[in-house]
């Protein structure tokens, strides 16, 4: 590739070939730097609780096989339960089973890099608006970046909206009903598929020859009925009766909840760039297909906090098209004298991702969590009552197997009762005497997210009722001063560190 100047192509339709080459190769370096860089910066985060359940249930499918009762935890224990994620806990676990944290953070970060950047990898435009396309897609999507179920559906999603804005044909319709049936192992959101047809239908549909439109409707259907191609079968229903049909998530749980300005402020300023952007370019009339799913999805966004992650794709697959029906043929345009300049992008993003996800190990090699598991190990074989919290408590199950059913805690919310989610509640944010009394049922506690905790805490110390070892960074475990002296060695351990 030559790096001598190019003359600017504006205005004179097509450019060269070579010049079309080069803008591509700057514009894939350019918008994957900005979503490696923005994902190695919070490289850390992309271990969630989600990750931990998700590494657990992978672990007890590639040993056991399929769960279908609810034996790990003590709330909801003997429930009935349908993971409808098995196939993505599987795959979680293989990768963690073969290159652990590093691997879950390269593997995410290239799903994430492909799900907001991919579709410009090829473009020819000569532009900076592709990187500001995606960098508001990653404003959005980055906070949702742990590894989970869903990092494999928004992949998923991508090449099912690749596949249905082109023109329809019976390999494309026979690719969308695999990824149909392999959507519905792997998330939840696998009815999109069918919605997406249906909307691609209404948009399009008109100029279509009458053969066309029954073989949308047949493969809508067809999508459709694949929610029930699981092992699960039918029982696929209850997932969607436990979370969508479920009030108390949106009312207890914050990932469930309706965004609100305080709540989600990067979310409200991205919106309004993005309405501004199709509003002044009236990008309804060339993109209807994709500034319907926008809006559809922005509204999902405010609706629940969880579904922003779609919009923030949406943005990333058709936002190109809009920016540009908005700013025209001269604003954020340069000119590209040879791809020197951005040949190193690749390899310091790399870089980049790799450190971060060392990094993230070190951290969690250094937080003293084999202590933990030790010490609820020992203190359940003296028939003492354990409560881990959500961050943690699928990671003990996943690294101490005698810790099941042992622990009260459970990340599933759809197993929930409504006096669970109420007992909970209270449990956690009553600071008073009474609320207090609500850890008496405990001997043994291990509360690691200290930013909601750290009161808690404090005030079961200060009762007098309790003590606590800090353990690691963050995490605080606590005792019941109550019982008999523990003269363990991991009581010590922890007692050095007080």
């Amino acid at each position: 590739m030559s790096d001598g100047s190019i003359e600017d192509a504006e205005g004179s339709g097509e450019g060269r070939p070579s010049e079309r080459v080069e803008g591509a190769a700057v514009s894939a370096r350019l918008v994957s730097f900005v979503v490696l860089i923005a994902f190695a910066l919070r490289a850390e985060g992309v271990i969630t609780a989600d990750t931990w359940f998700n590494l657990r249930f992978g672990q007890r499918i590639v040993r056991e096989g399929l769960p279908r009762v609810n034996d790990d935890t003590l709330l909801a224990m003997g429930a009935p339960w349908v993971d409808l994620q098995w196939l993505a806990h599987a795959i979680w676990y293989g990768i963690y089973a073969a290159a652990g944290v590093v691997g879950i953070v390269l593997v995410r970060a290239a799903l994430m890099t492909w799900v907001l950047s991919g579709v410009h990898w090829s473009d020819e435009r000569r532009t900076l608006r592709p990187a500001l396309v995606v960098m508001l897609a990653s404003i959005v999507a980055i906070p949702f970046g742990a590894a989970r179920a869903q990092s494999f559906a928004e992949f998923l999603f991508v090449l099912t909206l690749a596949l249905l804005d082109r023109e329809p044909s019976w390999p494309r319709r026979g690719a969308v009903l695999v990824l149909a049936l392999l959507w519905a192992n792997i998330h939840g959101s696998a009815p999109l598929v069918p919605v997406l047809i249906v909307w691609r239908l209404l948009v399009r549909g008109r100029t279509w020859k009458r053969g066309d439109i029954a073989a949308e409707l047949v493969l809508a259907a067809l999508c459709a009925a694949s929610l029930f191609a699981s092992p699960y079968g039918v029982h696929a229903l209850s997932h969607y009766r436990g979370t969508l049909a479920n009030p108390l998530l949106r009312a207890r749980v914050v990932e469930w909840s309706a965004a609100t300005l305080s709540l989600t402020p990067w979310y409200y300023a991205v919106v309004a760039v993005v309405v501004a952007a199709v509003l002044r370019g009236r990008a309804w009339r060339r993109d209807p297909f994709g500034v319907g799913l926008g809006a559809a999805f922005m509204l999902l966004g405010f609706w629940s906090v969880r579904h922003q992650i779609w919009f923030a794709v949406v943005i990333a697959r058709f936002g190109a098209g809009w920016i540009d029906d908005a700013l025209g043929e001269s604003l954020l345009r340069f000119r590209v004298r040879g791809d020197r300049w951005a040949r190193p992008l690749p390899w310091i993003s790399a870089v980049c991702v790799i450190a971060g996800s060392f990094y993230a190990r070190r951290g969690f090699a250094r937080d003293r969590f084999s202590e933990v598991t030790q010490t609820l190990v020992e203190a359940s074989s003296r028939g003492e009552k354990l409560y881990v919290d959500l961050a943690h408590v699928d990671r003990a199950l996943l690294t101490e197997h005698r810790l099941r059913g042992k622990l009260q805690y459970d990340i599933r919310f759809e197993l929930w009762k409504a006096r669970d989610f109420l007992a909970h509640s209270a449990r956690e944010k009553d600071r008073s005497p009474r609320g207090l009394a609500r850890w008496e049922q405990f001997d043994v506690l291990y509360l690691e997210r200290f930013e909601e905790f750290g009161p808690v805490n404090q005030a079961l110390v200060r009762s007098g009722r309790w003590r606590a070892f800090r353990v690691g960074p963050t995490g605080t475990l606590l005792r019941r001063a109550a019982l008999p002296p523990d003269a363990s060695r991991a009581w010590s351990a922890f007692l050095s560190v007080q």
